[in-house]
């Protein structure tokens, strides 16, 4: 989104997914220690939240400020057409997704924009 002149995206844009920010996984793990011999279940960190490809292009290109042209091309054979994580457990023990996928796509963008600066 940041360096080619358009957008591809393999497969249909209302495909959808379940977003979660790096840090909010990383935040479940420390509050559960990192113990998963103690721990008797397989959790799984999700937003529990259903984003479509094409919303999440549109968060993008206003995150970053831009307007590209969007091409749907051929999706990969095999490939799901979506999937939303149940959050149940990580409610259940306390463990919050805090950051939104808008959030998280800015704090990301102000992360590359930054580290441009020091190359």
């Amino acid at each position: 989104a940041l360096y080619d002149d358009q957008i591809v995206v393999k497969g249909e844009l209302d495909r959808f997914r379940d977003f979660i920010f790096i840090n909010d996984v990383v935040s479940g793990f420390y509050r559960l220690g990192f113990e998963t011999e103690k721990i008797p279940f397989i959790i799984n960190f999700s937003s529990g939240v259903k984003t479509s490809v094409g919303d999440l292009i549109g968060i993008i290109m206003k995150t970053f400020k831009i307007n590209k042209k969007v091409i749907v091309i051929e999706g990969t054979k095999g490939d799901q057409f979506g999937i939303v994580g149940n959050s149940d457990l990580m409610q259940e023990h306390n463990i919050q997704m805090n950051t939104d996928l808008e959030t998280g796509i800015k704090l990301t963008y102000d992360y590359i924009m930054s580290s441009r600066i020091h190359e």
